[in-house]
């Protein structure tokens, strides 16, 4: 799909696909609020048959998940999951334990299912 030529604030006209998603990232990077991630260990990068890049200590735990999820609002639209923040919010003490067991897996295995890959994003013009 050909994305639409696009102009900056400052009135540079961008015209390939590369510097109109470059653009929507800066955007969408200032607006959203800067989540303070210093609770989190920095992973160890370790290698399997020197090859595939591993995540090997990467703290996690159910309460990191249910305070991610408390922090979703939920009026905001579902993702590609069809799954809403208010259900997630709703569901949260359910959900966390089940969550985490598939995120620790997927570090674990160093491994991210497709779905998780896939994201629905829309400019508009």
């Amino acid at each position: 799909m050909q994305v639409s030529s696009l102009y900056t604030a400052d009135g540079t006209h961008l015209k390939n696909d590369h510097d109109v998603a470059e653009s929507f990232n800066q955007y969408f990077a200032s607006v959203f609020p800067k989540d303070n991630f210093s609770c989190f260990t920095t992973p160890t990068m370790m290698t399997v048959d020197d090859t595939e890049p591993r995540c090997a200590d990467l703290y996690l735990d159910v309460n990191i998940i249910i305070k991610a999820i408390s922090r979703l609002k939920p009026d905001k639209a579902q993702g590609p999951d069809d799954f809403s923040p208010k259900l997630l919010i709703e569901t949260c003490n359910v959900i966390a334990y089940p969550l985490y067991l598939l995120f620790r897996k997927s570090l674990d295995e160093s491994s991210v299912p497709n779905d998780w890959k896939q994201a629905n994003v829309k400019p508009i013009f």
